[in-house]
């Protein structure tokens, strides 16, 4: 699959379809289209913003709302990802949102949440985990046809 048919497949075609699968390929030009459009968008949003002077919380607000637009599909594309290595929905779920909400905790993560300490030590770990173990599947071989519910 390509980069452009994996972001039609994934904006387009299966649009918060959470059943099927999808291909290594699909699941990683999807990743790269979202990290790329974000990255653009923050980009130029910054630089009009600068000379424009609206300070820094009008590119929050913008890149806010392009992250809440792409989280359907991206948890879409997830999902049918982990279907496609043999993954049950409720598995993928609970990992994306591992992920996404305990990197809040995190100082990398932006740091939305004030932990500290055993705390922050703890959201590490949680979120160090999950991420090796969503990078595990997410370049697992897959293709077995059927997926569990």
């Amino acid at each position: 699959m390509t980069f452009s048919q994996s972001v039609r497949s994934a904006l387009i075609d299966n649009y918060g379809n959470f059943k099927g699968t999808a291909s290594r390929s699909e699941y990683w030009w999807f990743a790269l289209f979202c990290g790329l459009a974000i990255f653009v968008v923050s980009f130029v949003f910054g630089i009009v913003s600068a000379m424009a002077g609206f300070g820094q919380a009008a590119i929050g607000i913008v890149v806010g709302v392009l992250i809440l637009a792409l989280i359907v599909p991206t948890l879409a594309v997830w999902v049918r990802r982990c279907h496609d290595v043999g993954r049950s929905t409720g598995e993928a779920v609970v990992i994306f949102v591992l992920v996404n909400v305990v990197s809040l905790a995190t100082p990398v993560g932006g740091g939305f949440v004030e932990v500290s300490g055993t705390v922050q030590t703890l959201a590490w770990v949680v979120f160090g985990l999950a991420a090796l173990y969503s990078l595990y599947l997410a370049t697992k071989k897959g293709g077995t046809g059927e997926y569990p519910e």
